[in-house]
This record gives structure tokens, sequence and C-alpha cells, in this order.
């Protein structure tokens, strides 16, 4: 009677995790970058609010601080 392995043998189970290693890595990449990416345009919001909140004050402020030449 002869029996059966059953289970993975270690070439298998190396590449299996040379791929996933990979695949992790890739992710890992992409939330890195994705992270930076949303602090840079936090910033850029940031900017151009308070942008926006400048011209709003100098479009109400009127031409009553101009001098006449």
């Amino acid at each position: 009677m002869q029996l059966k392995k059953k289970g993975f043998t270690l070439p298998e189970l190396l590449l299996a995790v040379a791929i996933l290693a990979f695949a992790i890595s890739g992710m890992l990449y992409l939330f890195v970058n994705c992270s930076f990416l949303n602090n840079s345009n936090r910033n850029l919001s940031i900017a151009t609010s308070h942008g926006q909140f400048v011209m709003e004050g100098i479009k109400n402020a009127g031409f009553l601080h101009c001098k006449k030449i």
C-alpha cells in the first residue's frame, strides 16, 4: 500500500511567499504615496482657503483707504 502525501512542496511555498511579498510591497508603496499626496492636497486646500479669505477682505474693503494723487 502506497501512502499519498498531501500538501505543498517547498518550491511551491517559496513561490507563493515571493508573490505575496511582491503584492504587499506594491500595496505598501501605494499607501505611502497616497499618504504624501493627501498631506500635499491638505496644504493646498488650506492655502486656497486662506487666499480666498484674503481676497474677500480686499473686495469688501472698498476704496476708502486709497489716497488721492
